[in-house]
């Protein structure tokens, strides 16, 4: 059996071939791709992982000639068909049962390779077909758009997938990683489709496009856009009631809107804003605060001293409250997914946006310290407050009474002791923050006594030892 590609047309074949191939392959065969054709039938490339099966079936490559299959190994054949460029490449087997010929034929004229083959008896089973209809045209795009936000821990493999589900108007996507949550609907799919597709490195692939059908059976999928092809398994367990999070609207909420003039600005934020004592790929996950300044919004953080440092939107709007803090990188990747308008109440409540029917929510962090209230901008007038137009005057005290005035003298000194409250709140801020260093020192102190320890049993250990090849000396020359 013969087989005849362009190097580009191949080694974009293998590219997506590659997407399904496991890191740490079990099986020898799992390293290579299945190359098959001939009798009236197309010719057909695969690779598996045993999990997924993916096929790409060559357009207009229908052979009369005598079935044949080869089993390359992928990377080997990758490395050699990248290095032809716009050289015409033919793939056949040599008179050697364990070796194929490759034949590369361009401007360097034409060069013959071998490589070695499996016997097709090491080739795992294909699954049977599940029958498929054709969906809409927006699920691999939406799919891509959604997995970002889907959990990347194995020990929670449910949320790990997107979820597929059927409601009035169509379908909708879900994906979650315990933290956030985003929806996307109004997909036109088959009624029976209700289940959980797995993360899939070949589904995420933006070379895949276009129209395709779908099939869900006895716990497999099947999906086929163009030329390829691709089968597995689907997720089995029980999604999380995620309509359960979305958070109900209140009168109460502040509503943020940021504008799109202020995106590079809140991205530069994110980036360069303190990260408090976080360092490394931590930093991308350190706390960022919303707050307003006047009518103004802003992004606060703080470094590991307590210094604050303020970034404003000012293109952007926000309503009067107490402002909220949260996870930077998942409100930046938010933001990317288009969710420009958030509600949000306190730092007790989950954050949510709302797009063309699509949902995203954040779970808030739990702050330790609030930013301190700032001016608003100068160039952000500040809210007029009303005054009115005549304030009546008190009336003189007629009748004047000793034990009034009392009463006075302690419902001020109520007041006050009211008014002390912050001082009260600050001195327990700092006796918490000098808990925190107490803390930390301990914590060197038992690393230096653990040092120290390890260091008296290294030295006892060598005296130990010394002392033996003394005895031992002195043995032999008694």
């Amino acid at each position: 059996m013969t087989f005849k590609f362009h190097c580009r047309e191949l080694v974009q074949i293998l590219t997506g071939l590659g997407r399904a191939l496991p890191k740490r392959a079990s099986l020898p065969a799992l390293k290579n791709v299945h190359l098959s054709g001939g009798q009236g039938q197309p010719a057909r490339i695969q690779a598996t992982d045993l999990d997924q099966h993916v096929t790409y079936t060559v357009p207009d490559s229908v052979s009369d000639q005598a079935p044949g299959i080869l089993i390359l190994p992928h990377k080997e054949l990758m490395k050699l068909i990248k290095a032809g460029k716009d050289d015409q490449v033919t793939i056949q087997s040599s008179d050697s049962p364990d070796t194929a010929r490759i034949v590369l034929d361009g401007e360097l004229g034409r060069r013959e390779h071998f490589l070695p083959v499996l016997d097709p008896e090491e080739w795992p089973e294909a699954p049977t077909p599940i029958q498929v209809r054709k969906t809409d045209g927006q699920l691999l795009e939406l799919y891509r758009s959604l997995l970002p936000f889907a959990s990347s821990d194995p020990a929670r493999h449910v949320i790990t997938g997107i979820r597929v589900e059927p409601h009035a108007q169509g379908h909708t996507l879900v994906a979650t990683d315990g933290r956030r949550l985003c929806t996307a609907g109004g997909l036109v799919l088959p009624d029976d489709l209700n289940s959980i597709l797995p993360p899939s490195k070949f589904l995420e692939w933006n070379r895949l496009d276009g129209e395709c059908a779908v099939g869900f059976h006895d716990g497999h999928y099947r999906i086929e856009t163009g030329p390829w092809e691709i089968q597995g398994r689907l997720i089995d367990g029980t999604y999380p009631s995620w309509k359960q999070v979305i958070p109900d609207r209140n009168d109460e909420d502040q509503i943020l809107k940021l504008a799109q003039e202020d995106l590079p600005v809140l991205e530069d934020a994110i980036r360069t804003l303190p990260t408090g004592n976080l360092t490394g790929k931590d930093a991308q996950d350190a706390m960022i605060h919303i707050l307003a300044q006047g009518d103004v919004p802003a992004l606060a953080a703080c470094d590991g001293r307590g210094n604050w440092a303020f970034r404003p939107l000012p293109h952007s709007t926000i309503t009067p409250g107490e402002g909220t803090a949260l996870n930077r990188r998942d409100l930046l990747q938010a933001v990317q997914a288009g969710f420009l308008v958030w509600r949000f109440r306190d730092e007790l409540h989950p954050l949510q946006s709302t797009k063309d029917g699509d949902v995203h929510v954040l779970m808030p962090c739990r702050r330790e310290v609030a930013p301190p209230v700032e001016q608003a901008p100068e160039s952000v007038p500040a809210r007029p407050v009303p005054v009115p137009e005549s304030v009546p005057e008190p009336e003189p005290e007629t009748n004047p009474n000793p034990e009034k005035g009392k009463l006075l003298i302690m419902n001020e000194q109520n007041e006050l002791n009211e008014n002390n409250e912050p001082d009260l709140l600050k001195m327990a801020q700092a006796a918490r923050d000098q808990a925190r260093d107490l803390g930390r020192t301990l914590a060197e102190l038992v690393r230096r006594a653990k040092a120290e320890n390890r260091a008296n049993r290294a030295l006892n250990n060598e005296l130990a030892s010394a002392r033996g090849v003394l005895e031992r000396l002195r043995d032999i020359s008694a």
